[in-house]
């Protein structure tokens, strides 16, 4: 049931990123999606649904080429295997019940930020021709904002720090009306962007600082009131 539920998850993500998931491409041809920390099912199988028990698949990260999880004949990297890339240790596991039926995805726990790219999943030894599955996996990191208000009367700031992909940082009104706001920070570290926002407010009321990515795949926000004489 776990892995019908996750399987089904997977699907979502795929569906709703309007691409089709497919073999023998040169271009990623699937988007999966999945917040900091959380587990992901990155997917792989045979269109035939053949029984994959006794055959060889390998799952590589990309650019540059790192080795995710390789499967062969009852063998993987769990099972003592060299080879698995040092960030994929004790992360990557695969599904044994359902290689009879042609389905070589893998689960990646508690994903990061750094685990963003392109993952290839290949049977090199399918002929005529090796079978070859492109997945882009994109992992965000979505910090709550941290609001205050400022010693200079109606002067609101909006810090979001660390958050991956980049995000639009706005702040509204309890109208969801958008404020004019100055960026005052603006920074990318290792992938992580931080992002610091002032407005002025005259009037008393509640206000928010919301923070989007990814075209509102995520969105996440905080709120602040203003009262008469701050």
């Amino acid at each position: 049931m776990e892995l019908l539920a996750l399987l089904f998850l997977s699907f979502c993500f795929l569906t709703l990123s309007g691409l089709t998931f497919a073999a023998e491409s040169e271009t990623p041809v699937a988007r999966v999606t999945v917040r900091e920390d959380d587990d992901v099912i990155l997917p792989c199988s045979l269109d035939t649904n053949e029984d994959i028990e006794s055959m060889l698949f390998d799952w590589v990260k990309e650019e540059p080429r790192k080795e995710v999880f390789m499967y062969r004949n009852r063998n993987h990297y769990n099972n003592g295997l060299p080879g698995q890339d040092v960030e994929f240790k004790g992360r990557v596991s695969h599904f044994p019940e359902e290689l009879k039926y042609g389905n070589a995805s893998i689960r990646l726990k508690q994903t990061r930020v750094e685990d963003n790219g392109t993952y290839t999943c290949i049977f090199p030894d399918i002929k005529p021709s090796e079978k070859i599955f492109r997945i882009e996996l994109v992992v965000g990191a979505a910090p709550k904002p941290y609001v205050t208000i400022l010693k200079e009367k109606g002067l609101l700031q909006c810090e979001v720090p660390g958050a991956s992909p980049k995000p639009t940082v706005e702040w509204r009104d309890s109208d969801n009306k958008k404020l004019l706001s100055k960026t005052v920070q603006d920074e990318e570290e290792q992938g992580r962007f931080h992002i610091t926002i002032q407005t002025t407010v005259t009037e008393p009321g509640c206000y928010h600082c919301v923070a989007t990515q990814m075209e509102k795949w995520y969105r996440i926000s905080s709120e602040i009131c203003v009262h008469h004489g701050e």
